[in-house]
């Protein structure tokens, strides 16, 4: 995984991880999107999303389905759900677009088609959405706005979305902490996939374990006072899901199986011949 520089999008700046599903930022208002709606169900639009943006409070219930590791923008370290190991593939949505039964689904995805960039004020958050998503539409779905105002669905988003910026405050803190005593770190991680070829994940930034278990007794507290320890040992625990997705990587890639031919006298009702 790549180090990636931050870019400009309305209402503030985000790294282009965090914004790679989107195609057609506006600012959100009642007066341009008066009519729109939003359809829940499917997760098609994720289906190309092989790494996706998490916050700190998601590291426990993700940490059971994904390999955790980190990305940089600029200085600052990104923790991201692994979802995939080849270009544009997500391992967890179906053909269908449905999401794999029973893993958690990361809020970055349950939140959009609406993004919350900071803004100059941390006490406000600008709200814009993705126009070209294939989940707004003007004739199906829950509407944004009813009689003008906030409808169910957006005040459900926007909370969502609350949440979301406030976790990112937190995580960052945390993760600035780690990265102070220099314990980020690239690895190049072995990944076997049955029936294929050794598959090697290069440069995936992890927590080095060996310099964490090195910490000193000051360190150790310094970081478990901003919650940082919580977020290293889930993702130590989360590496464990690389097998995992060696595993998935292997069904999908797997030739489907061919039905049994019928014997072709049977296929006619007709009696096989006798045997010589």
């Amino acid at each position: 995984m790549t180090d990636v520089p931050e870019t400009k999008a309305p209402g503030g700046k985000v790294p282009p991880i965090l914004v790679q599903l989107y195609k057609k930022l506006a600012p959100l208002s009642a007066e341009g999107h008066k009519d729109w709606r939003v359809v829940r169900g499917s997760y098609a639009f994720a289906r190309a999303t092989t790494a996706v943006h998490l916050t700190g409070s998601e590291f426990l219930a993700a940490s059971g389905d994904y390999p955790i590791g980190f990305v940089m923008a600029g200085d600052t370290p990104i923790p991201v759900a692994l979802l995939g190991l080849r270009k544009e593939q997500n391992l967890f949505v179906d053909g269908r677009g449905q999401w794999r039964q029973g893993a958690y689904i990361p809020a970055y995805l349950r939140r959009y088609p609406f993004l919350f960039p900071e803004t100059p004020d941390p006490q406000k958050l600008a709200v814009l959405i993705d126009e070209e998503s294939p989940l707004v539409s003007t004739d199906k779905g829950a509407a944004l706005y009813e009689n003008g105002k906030q409808g169910a669905a957006l005040a459900q988003a926007i909370e969502l979305g609350k949440q979301f910026h406030l976790d990112q405050a937190r995580t960052r803190a945390a993760l600035r902490a780690l990265q102070d005593h220099g314990l980020f770190a690239a690895q190049d991680l072995p990944i076997n996939v049955p029936g294929l070829r050794r598959m090697t994940l290069k440069e995936f930034r992890v927590v080095d374990q060996k310099k964490f278990a090195a910490l000193s007794n000051d360190a150790f507290l310094d970081l478990r006072a901003v919650g940082a320890l919580d977020l290293a040992y889930f993702h130590f625990t989360s590496l464990g899901r690389l097998a995992r997705l060696g595993q998935l990587l292997a069904e999908r890639t797997k030739p489907p199986q061919r039905p049994p031919q019928p014997i072709p006298a049977l296929a006619k009702g007709k009696p096989a011949g006798k045997p010589n």
